[in-house]
């Protein structure tokens, strides 16, 4: 589940969990989060998860199209992906220690130690660069070290339908 840095309305959530066999990198893991999100802060917020996972990369945010049923074509994104020219870059790519991206109404930071991402927030346009809680992200990075911390900016007053944020990876360990 989230959390958000400031006041927020977050309504709909959806969650979706799966596992995958791909031709080429085996069993995958697949994600999807959904939910309607409104700011109630004063200024800039944020909805930070917390992603069982490491290495991950904006290209492992599957695109969800126009529409708002990917949960429901999970599978078939990763598979469609995956069949692309270029993929999916699964592993062995350097990564940034805090990438910054932008995925539909938010800016997404994306971050394997949560302690690099005050360093990185320059990098969020100022009308969503929230205040980030040290402690907070102290708090992540000692109590959940094998995953990535997803940051997702945001500033809209108005209730918003994100697209899901959907995530393909391999675990890290092998499972039966």
């Amino acid at each position: 589940m989230c959390i958000s840095t400031g006041e927020a309305a977050f309504s709909g959530t959806i969650v979706y969990c799966g596992r995958q066999h791909h031709p080429e990198h085996g069993l995958v893991h697949v994600l999807g989060y959904q939910n309607t999100a409104a700011n109630l802060a004063d200024g800039p917020n944020a909805m930070v998860l917390h992603l069982p996972a490491r290495q991950l990369t904006p290209r492992h945010f599957l695109s969800s199209g126009r529409t708002g049923d990917v949960l429901h074509r999970m599978v078939d994104a990763v598979e469609s992906a995956a069949a692309a020219t270029d993929g999916i870059a699964w592993m062995g790519s350097e990564l940034q220690p805090v990438q910054v991206f932008d995925h539909d109404i938010y800016t997404v930071l994306l971050a394997t130690d949560p302690t690099a991402v005050p360093a990185a927030l320059r990098q969020v346009p100022p009308h969503r660069r929230p205040d980030l809680d040290p402690d907070l992200l102290r708090f992540y990075a000692d109590h959940f070290a094998d995953h990535t911390i997803a940051v997702c900016c945001f500033d809209n007053a108005d209730a918003r339908r994100a697209k899901p944020c959907c995530c393909g990876t391999r675990p890290s360990t092998p499972t039966a």
